[in-house]
């Protein structure tokens, strides 16, 4: 451990989703308020966290793979994040010395870093509100800040961890969010990305809208775009209309939709608890096309080979 005169460094690995960097951004910025310097090499680090995602088997993998390495060289390990809170039990079979936070209780990692650092193995993966908003912040790319607008969703995909980590719905609050915006606009960003596992539905928690949010996002002075985050397709149909005539009026907004279908088969769809049908993504689709014109960028996802899939499905995906 470093004496009294020297800082303790600490190197922080992300992989994930956007909200993700935003927590390791916000992380960052606690470590560096409490004096703890932020080194790249890991070579070089009294520490390392290691904040991973886990939605993806491959990405899961190797940053156990990570863990693993780093703990057999007798580094001190902090294991965050989704990971954390997704495969503890695999952490401490290939890691036994690390520490294990949950991402629910990232942003209590600078005060518990000296108890690492004495040799402590701690674990935190209680629940525990927190609303990642207006807290200190390094920025890991100049111009785009991630705002995380709410955590959770409303549905219950069969094959989706996202909600056996985040759970329901939890919105943040509107006036928050734009403080934040207000705040990262301050420092020169020029791209505002709304992110959370499923936009669509932000603010039914609260009594609003995700229009709601935009329409004053948007009055904020400022040259800035806006990019809107993923949203299901039964959550966009809910607010498409609003959404598409705000978009219409104002260039603050990207002409840009993320919708996952997931699959092109009604029977996947039904075994996956996707609360919509293929025409319903159709007439979406078409809906968009038809008021903001063929220059709009729509981005989806589709998931092959899901358990049960035939040929016949498969190829309705493909068409």
């Amino acid at each position: 451990m470093p004496n009294d005169t020297q800082k303790i460094r600490v190197a922080v690995i992300t992989t994930g989703c956007a909200v993700n960097q935003a927590y390791s951004e916000i992380l960052m910025g606690l470590l560096t308020t409490a004096s703890y310097e932020l080194v790249e090499n890991p070579a070089e680090a009294d520490l390392i966290i290691i904040n991973a995602c886990a939605i993806k088997k491959p990405t899961e993998d190797r940053m156990l793979a990570l863990i693993k390495r780093f703990s057999e060289r007798k580094k001190k390990i902090i294991a965050s994040g989704c990971l954390a809170e997704l495969v503890p039990d695999r952490i401490k079979k290939i890691a036994p010395n690390a520490s294990i936070i949950g991402a629910y209780n990232l942003m209590r990692i600078p005060e518990i870093i000296p108890r690492v650092l004495r040799g402590e193995i701690i674990e935190l993966l209680e629940r525990q509100d927190f609303e990642p908003l207006l807290h200190p912040r390094i920025l890991l790319k100049k111009y785009i800040g991630v705002v995380p607008i709410a955590r959770g969703c409303v549905g219950h995909c069969t094959y989706c961890v996202d909600k056996r980590i985040w759970g329901e719905l939890k919105s943040y609050p509107k006036e928050k969010i734009l403080q934040e915006i207000r705040r990262l606009l301050s420092r020169g960003v020029k791209e505002i990305r709304l992110s959370g596992q499923d936009t669509g539905p932000y603010g039914w928690d609260l009594g609003y809208t995700l229009v709601d949010l935009l329409r004053d996002a948007v009055e904020i002075p400022g040259d800035f775009r806006i990019r809107i985050g993923m949203m299901s397709p039964d959550t966009a149909i809910k607010i498409i209309d609003d959404l598409l005539d705000l978009m219409k009026h104002t260039d603050k907004i990207y002409k840009y939709l993320h919708i996952p279908v997931q699959s092109g088969s009604n029977r996947i769809l039904r075994r996956m608890n996707r609360k919509y049908t293929v025409e319903d993504f159709i007439d979406l689709i078409k809906k968009i096309r038809k008021e903001l014109g063929f220059d709009t960028t729509i981005a989806t996802d589709i998931i092959t080979g899901f358990p049960g899939e035939t040929e016949e499905d498969h190829k309705a995906s493909i068409e």
